[in-house]
């Protein structure tokens, strides 16, 4: 089961993963390659904007239980 985190309900979300990033000292190209490596669709475009709060998440949910 999928789920979509909009930034208008969580709009820390693109300021978390860009403040994560920075202080990684990563560029977001290279967390974008990662990411693609795992076989996450993802573009810089999708990403910039995942991160400005213009766009938003879908997230895997796992049911543990």
């Amino acid at each position: 089961m999928s789920e979509r985190l909009t930034q208008t309900n969580h709009p820390i979300i693109g300021t978390n993963i860009k403040r994560s990033r920075t202080e990684c000292n990563l560029r977001a190209v290279d967390v974008i390659a990662k990411l693609q490596l795992k076989g996450i669709k993802v573009t810089t475009g999708i990403f910039s904007k995942v991160e400005h709060g213009l766009n938003n998440l879908s997230i895997q949910i796992k049911d543990w239980f």
